[in-house]
């Protein structure tokens, strides 16, 4: 169900830093999976050694991506989130911002998405090496 536009100051401020750290950030994060894209992955052979620097990265209590050169990139799956979330924003509150935001991403999914074999659909995978 709709709500006025006069009820946005309503919304959680968090949902507003949040808002504002994507920006700030260009929509990169962090991937829970992404231990494969560190330097070390050369050293973590077969699937056991793949399996031990991937969760390793995970489950670490400290951050270890930067000092193993894991960076933040952006998420196809991230997008279509952040599209759906800014329409029901835009629909509970009235702002065009957030109307503005959704556009930004459906258009950031089709001019990222690859052709599938057929030429006919549009797809996105994760970019691991």
């Amino acid at each position: 169900m709709p709500i006025a536009a006069n009820r946005e100051p309503q919304i959680s401020p968090s949902i507003q830093r949040l808002d504002a750290w994507l920006r700030k950030n260009e929509y990169r994060g962090y991937d829970p999976f992404d231990g494969l894209n560190s330097w070390l992955r050369p050293l973590a052979i077969g699937p056991f050694g793949r399996q031990l620097l991937q969760q390793g990265i995970r489950r670490f209590p400290i951050n270890l991506r930067p000092w193993l050169g894991v960076r933040p990139s952006v998420s196809s799956k991230g997008f279509g989130y952040l599209a759906r979330a800014y329409l029901k924003l835009h629909r509970a509150t009235g702002n065009d911002e957030y109307l503005r935001q959704a556009r930004f991403c459906l258009d950031w999914l089709v001019k990222n998405g690859r052709r599938d074999l057929g030429g006919s659909h549009r797809s996105r995978g994760h970019r691991y090496r």
